[in-house]
């Protein structure tokens, strides 16, 4: 019986997101890169990393995220992680501006509460005093 032996490098190794001059194919630049986390816990932050079941290609999602659709993908891991450090940092800028203007809200709402409550003292006490 003949056998075959299967060769050392995957056929498709210039794929983009294996790293450029390090010999390593897309599969072991994969299982090094690992998913860019910064806590253990699941968080809305995104995240980035080589998605070998999608010509492996540098996939960024919500952390938060685990369907087939969600997230998007990019050719090279520099720009994916890239990208995501910008999304994450914009996403951080839009919750304090979300805590700021909930803040005038809630000053804008007490201010209007306390104005009725001045106009019904005045009220009252004009009420009492046409008597």
């Amino acid at each position: 019986m003949k056998t075959t032996t299967q060769p050392k490098e995957e056929p498709h190794s210039a794929v983009p997101c294996a790293e450029a001059g390090t010999g390593l194919t897309p599969l072991q630049a994969a299982r090094s890169a690992g998913p860019m986390r910064k806590e253990a816990r699941m968080s809305d932050q995104w995240e980035t990393f080589c998605d070998v079941g999608y010509y492996h290609m540098w996939r960024l999602r919500r952390e938060t995220e685990r369907g087939w659709n969600d997230g998007f993908h990019i050719n090279t891991r520099d720009e994916a992680q890239a990208l995501c450090k910008l999304l994450n940092k914009l996403e951080g800028e839009i919750e304090r501006e979300r805590a700021l203007a909930n803040e005038a809200i809630a000053t804008w709402k007490k201010t209007r509460e306390e104005r009725d409550e001045a106009l019904e003292a005045l009220a009252a006490v004009k009420g009492g005093s046409d008597e």
